[in-house]
């Protein structure tokens, strides 16, 4: 049996030609942003004998990965930190150094975030009252600047605006305390309201495109939020409902992302300076407790939560991607028995998490669908408009791309 194709007009054959083209362009496109995640290796980043727990990652502009922990040696608990850097496939760790002690005695609880400037920040509690703060440049393979101790407290979060500026949220007394760290102290103070008989405490706190400061809370069984808009005063405090221990990102089009732990299920919510909670969403595994988030540019979620039921006990996380979630997923060859921290401003398509095992650091990442806001180049800094080169594995091809910091 044969057939023979009718012969076409050349205007006939010059349309056929432009749809063909045009599929051709739209199946690379696909190849190029419509993916599903896919998770890196894990990796032992401590790998020591010691008691390493307590760790949290955060991303430089570089797309590096930096890791901090508590390290309990020799009945002395020293804060240590390593460098992951991003080979094109997977991180590559360097060895891990001491940034401080806090000898035997309460508080350790450290935690880091990285401005778009590539300025590293890490802080502390040497004790109850007291917080330590050291700064460097990202790009640096190891620790450089030198630790400032200032009127703290104890379970720090930070968050960086678009100008390089860092915003501190801590407990003391169980209340919130905040800090709009200058470089040389605090530039401003608050101390959020509480109540007599019940304390306020697991804080968090992001800055989103438009430089607005937003804190969760726990106070009691219940979340709260509060606002600052840029330049401007706190607004009255929100209530989101029950729940415990509140994790915020920012994304870069104006969002700012929610979880909390509700009824041993994990629940998020979206929400603007100026708009309620909405896509409220709940993940459950099982005993669901600890969750920590993560938000692409483009606005890309990683949840990733610790299931507490000693039956399946481990690591479970959920993605958005191309405005999909996904199903529960559980991170294999884990058992991890801690909170686990994901990259909550990370500056690609990459969202790393660390969680401890045995004692141990452990870190993988995920690698989501992605546009160009979520490829950011260093010199970016949070402003401007910057010709890029990106090199499209799918489609092999230079695709220029232009990077607009205030839209993404």
């Amino acid at each position: 049996m044969s057939f023979s194709m009718p012969m076409l007009s050349s205007s006939r054959r010059a349309g056929f030609a432009a749809v063909i083209a045009l599929l051709i362009i739209a199946a690379l496109i696909g190849l190029s942003v419509v993916q599903a995640a896919t998770i890196g290796p894990v990796t032992n980043v401590s790998n020591d004998p010691v008691e390493s727990q307590k760790s949290k990652v955060a991303q430089d502009p570089q797309g590096n990965v930096h890791i901090v922990w508590d390290s309990t040696e020799n009945g002395n608990r020293v804060i240590r930190y390593a460098k992951g850097i991003w080979n094109g496939s997977s991180y590559q760790f360097g060895p891990s150094f001491v940034l401080g002690s806090v000898g035997g005695f309460q508080f350790a609880g450290p935690n880091l975030i990285v401005a778009p400037n590539g300025t590293i920040m890490v802080a502390w509690s040497r004790a109850m009252d007291r917080l330590v703060l050291r700064a460097w440049d990202s790009s640096s393979n190891q620790p450089g600047g030198s630790n400032t101790e200032i009127d703290g407290g104890i379970r720090v979060s930070i968050a960086p605006d678009s100008a390089g500026r860092f915003h501190l949220v801590y407990d003391r007394d169980f209340l919130v305390q905040y800090c709009e760290w200058s470089g040389n102290g605090c530039a401003r103070r608050d101390v959020f309201p509480g109540s007599s008989s019940v304390a306020s405490v697991g804080q968090d706190v992001a800055v989103d495109r438009q430089g607005n400061v937003h804190v969760v809370w726990q106070l009691g069984q219940s979340i709260k939020y509060r606002a600052r808009p840029a330049g401007g005063e706190w607004r009255n405090v929100e209530d989101l409902g029950g729940g415990t221990v509140p994790s915020i990102t920012a994304d870069g089009r104006g969002n700012v992302h929610i979880v909390k732990s509700e009824n041993y299920d994990i629940v998020y919510c979206r929400k603007t300076l100026d708009t309620p909670c909405v896509d409220r969403r709940t993940f459950d595994a099982d005993s669901d407790v600890n969750p920590s988030i993560g938000v692409t540019r483009s606005g890309s979620i990683v949840v990733a939560f610790h299931d507490n039921n000693p039956r399946i006990r481990g690591l479970w996380y959920n993605t958005l991607e191309n405005g999909q979630w996904s199903g529960t997923n559980f991170v294999s060859g884990t058992n991890a028995n801690s909170q686990p921290d994901v990259t909550s401003r990370p500056y690609s398509n990459r969202i790393s998490f660390v969680w401890d095992l045995g004692f141990d650091i452990q870190h993988t990442f995920i690698t989501l669908a992605s546009d160009e806001c979520d490829f950011y180049p260093a010199d970016v800094a949070g402003a401007g408009e910057v010709e890029a080169q990106q090199f499209n594995a799918a489609r092999r091809l230079y695709l220029p791309l232009v990077f607009h910091g205030p839209d993404c």
